[in-house]
């Protein structure tokens, strides 16, 4: 039988991983503009809407849009050209293909934001990470 154990220090390293990844990041407010091109953003409408999406010379749409999330192609003023990687839809029949492209209108009822990582989570996980591994190899005896 084969026995698969972790050392202390790489449980630890884990953990610190996977809690520090998830702990670190906070989600803003990216619009007002600046907003990049290849921005990854999550666009809310307080009221659904229809979608139009346009791939070529092809059109599609999705009525009763509440939420996309995809990256930034171009901000235009108030206008959003977004390349779509998903859509939630009061009808999930509605949902179509990934990567599509689409033109949103930007008004008071749409929340446009953005994930970061959090600089000062970031450091204190560092810093926390770092003591814990150095207790860990300080109790191992290595």
């Amino acid at each position: 039988m084969i026995s698969v154990r972790c050392s202390p220090s790489r449980s630890i390293t884990l953990i610190l991983v996977l809690a520090g990844s998830s702990g670190c990041l906070r989600t803003v407010q990216a619009w007002p503009p600046p907003l990049t091109p290849g921005t990854a953003v999550r666009v809310h409408f307080a009221t659904p809407r229809l979608v139009v999406y346009q791939s070529g010379r092809v059109q599609d749409s999705v009525a009763d849009a509440r939420e996309l999330q995809g990256l930034v192609v171009a901000l235009r003023g108030d206008t959003l050209v977004l390349r779509v990687k998903s859509d939630r839809a009061r009808n999930a029949d509605e949902s179509r293909e990934a990567e599509r492209e689409t033109t949103i209108l930007l008004d008071q009822s749409t929340t446009v934001t953005r994930t970061e990582i959090d600089g000062w989570k970031f450091s204190y996980a560092l810093l926390a990470g770092s003591v814990l591994i150095f207790a860990a190899l300080v109790l191992s005896g290595g």
